[in-house]
């Protein structure tokens, strides 16, 4: 009797985190000074960040869609549905040539409730470098 009391117990708790708890889907890669992140929050929420360290010069293993040997100037961020931007268009970092501290932007949307191809929120983001 005690078991199937502890397994009901078990059962309700794991039944509570899994309404409860919050799912988060994220892409990010190790590199420290140039990166971009893709947060989605309840599988209807994405929140994006974008980064660059001016000063610091891109290696061969750099990830994020990276070119190598390059330094960045500015980046920018944007979510799209259907080729449209849902955002108001792309997000922009300023532009800076010189410095150690990071340069960044970040950017949240909402996704669609519908299904399909048409409706399916996409994250894109860029590099330009000096």
């Amino acid at each position: 009797m005690k078991k199937i009391r502890y397994f009901k117990r078990i059962a309700a708790v794991l039944m509570t985190l899994s309404i409860t708890g919050v799912y988060m889907a994220k892409e990010v890669y190790s590199q420290s000074y140039n990166y971009w992140t893709n947060k989605e929050t309840f599988e209807i929420r994405y929140n994006g960040y974008i980064q660059f360290v001016p000063n610091y010069k891109t290696d061969s293993n750099s990830g994020y869609g990276l070119e190598p040997n390059r330094r960045v100037k500015q980046a920018y961020i944007n979510y799209s549905r259907d080729g449209k931007s849902v955002i108001g268009g792309r997000k922009y970092t300023s532009v800076a040539t010189s410095g150690s501290k990071p340069v960044s932007v970040s950017a949240s949307c909402w996704d669609s409730l519908l299904w399909g191809d048409k409706y399916t929120t996409k994250f894109n983001y860029g590099w330009i470098y000096k």
